[in-house]
């Protein structure tokens, strides 16, 4: 249900006067040179440097969101008997970065985005129990930062994805599984327009405000996001195969 949840965006190190380690010149280069090898797809080579940076800082919550993030991005491309693997290092990854940093707002985005990944191959009762845990850490990576784009991202196809599940399956969920929380599409237009506003160039948000404009109908609107997504630059493994459903569905539309 949430395993289309995979972000986001190269970000600047947050660092607080009491926290010496990121304040550090060479951390923060190594951060940010990590954050340039990404963006320019050197994935192998971006986490090359996470990793030898874990073992330098093992409870630098800055170094375990972008593993998360890293393992997200190999699970997206990897074949189906592996996917998961990579999904559950992206939740260990993300879990020790809320734990090192409870007041980092990208951990709980990251963890957030991890769990949706991984949502897809756990069974009923575990999507209903994950979808709740998912608004959870994206309501607190909100409270935290409300300009945080990946929790909005985020958000915006969380909505989506909870405001599809039909009304059966809606029921079963609250009578046997304990329930699933509320979606909305107007919300997630809403969330995915900040995201947009916050990082207008990521592909990505353009792609998902597609997808819920196909949700409510709304073919024009969706063929012109995609219009729009299609003019942002490839930074994920999976934007290739994004473009290539957007390009389907525009010229299905005429």
């Amino acid at each position: 249900m949430l395993g289309l949840l995979a972000l986001m965006s190269a970000t600047v190190v947050t660092a607080t006067p009491s926290d010496p380690v990121r304040n550090s010149a060479t951390f923060q280069s190594l951060m940010r040179k990590s954050d340039s090898l990404f963006a320019a797809r050197r994935y192998t080579d971006a986490l090359a440097i996470l990793e030898n940076a874990n073992k330098t800082y093992p409870s630098e919550a800055d170094v375990l969101w972008r593993l998360a993030n890293v393992m997200i991005n190999a699970g997206d491309v990897a074949e189906d008997e592996a996917m998961d693997r990579y999904y559950n290092r992206s939740v260990d990854y993300a879990t020790r970065a809320v734990a090192a940093d409870p007041r980092c707002a990208n951990a709980h985005a990251y963890l957030a985005a991890a769990l949706g990944a991984h949502a897809v191959f756990a069974g009923g009762k575990e999507k209903v129990k994950l979808s709740t845990r998912i608004r959870d850490e994206l309501d607190r990576a909100l409270a935290l930062d409300p300009d945080n784009q990946l929790a909005h991202s985020i958000y915006g196809s969380w909505h989506r994805a909870v405001s599809e599940v039909s009304w059966i399956e809606r029921q079963l969920a609250n009578a046997f599984l304990g329930g699933l929380p509320d979606g909305s599409l107007a919300e997630s237009v809403r969330h995915l327009r900040e995201a947009m506003r916050l990082s207008p160039q990521l592909l990505r948000n353009h792609y998902e405000l597609g997808l819920t404009y196909i949700a409510m109908d709304k073919p024009s609107l969706a063929a012109a996001s995609f219009r729009t997504a299609l003019k942002c630059p490839t930074m994920w493994s999976t934007d290739a195969r994004r473009k290539k459903e957007m390009r389907e569905y525009i010229e299905e539309q005429g």
